[in-house]
């Protein structure tokens, strides 16, 4: 079956915006490999002006997450979208934006569901330990002193335990699950366009203190169980601290403190 027109049309989002930078131009479509792809693609075909722009997908027959695992979601029930940004080259800059991408989709998510959906480390949105969303950040140097980089968020909507593979069911929720709301996937689009233009309208990005107070209000509280895969080990410890690179510091059960890289450790919470 072919599907001639996306469901969310770009010209409304755009005139429903009234952001200064992300959301400067809106793309829809009904299906792409992948929306980080198509951000990088703008820019190389027309540099400069990518900045800001949003690209939004029905379907993506490409999606991925994180360690490059797949993202599956059926036709129109999640909200799958990218955002290029063009900026100065600065210390920290690639570990505040996970952070800041991760606090925008939970503002966005509370928002419209009237629910305390919470930041699990590094920028995965959850809600009773079932996940909602996630963010994938994807980095170019651009030109001299210069960095492009694409934030991808992705967010269940409308999916019910169905729509799940049997082995995510019991770990995976969708906004319609949790809330009392007739969840819209063109509001909470809305919303975390906005939410992500507050953070990222100047070219100056927040001090990392700033955005590490944010997520820590955000975020399931410090001090749970958790089990870490790093470098092919599984660790067991206790969450102590955010560090302000945006790595966690934990209590190991083996002995000792240490603090964990996001870009190369992922995170389960145990009982």
């Amino acid at each position: 079956m072919e599907f001639d027109q996306p469901t969310l049309n770009a010209n409304e989002l755009t005139a429903a915006l009234h952001t200064t930078r992300i959301g400067r131009t809106v793309h829809t479509f009904t299906d792409a490999a992948s929306t980080n792809d198509i951000c990088w693609q703008h820019l190389g075909q027309i540099g400069p002006a990518a900045d800001g722009c949003v690209v939004i997908a029905d379907y993506q027959t490409a999606g991925r997450g994180r360690f490059n695992r797949a993202w599956l979601a059926p036709r129109a029930s999640s909200l799958l979208l990218s955002t290029l940004i063009l900026q100065l080259t600065e210390p920290l800059l690639t570990e505040r934006l996970p952070l800041i991408a991760g606090i925008a989709g939970c503002t966005a998510c509370r928002r419209i569901s009237d629910v305390e959906v919470q930041l699990r480390w590094p920028n995965d949105l959850y809600y009773q330990r079932k996940k909602l969303g996630g963010v994938l950040i994807e980095s170019r140097p651009w030109q001299a002193g210069w960095m492009a980089v694409v934030i991808g968020i992705g967010i269940n909507c409308l999916q019910h335990p169905g729509h799940f593979p049997p082995e995510l069911r019991r770990r995976a929720a969708s906004l319609d699950m949790i809330s009392p709301n007739t969840i819209s996937r063109f509001d909470l689009a809305v919303e975390l366009i906005r939410h992500l233009d507050g953070w990222l309208a100047g070219h100056a990005i927040a001090p990392a203190e700033q955005v590490r107070m944010k997520w820590l209000e955000l975020a399931e509280p410090l001090g749970q169980r958790v089990c870490l895969i790093h470098a092919g080990q599984r660790l067991h410890g206790t969450t102590v601290e955010l560090d302000p690179t945006g790595g966690l510091l934990v209590q190991l059960e083996s002995g000792g403190r240490r603090i964990f890289n996001p870009a190369t450790t992922t995170l389960e919470v145990t009982d």
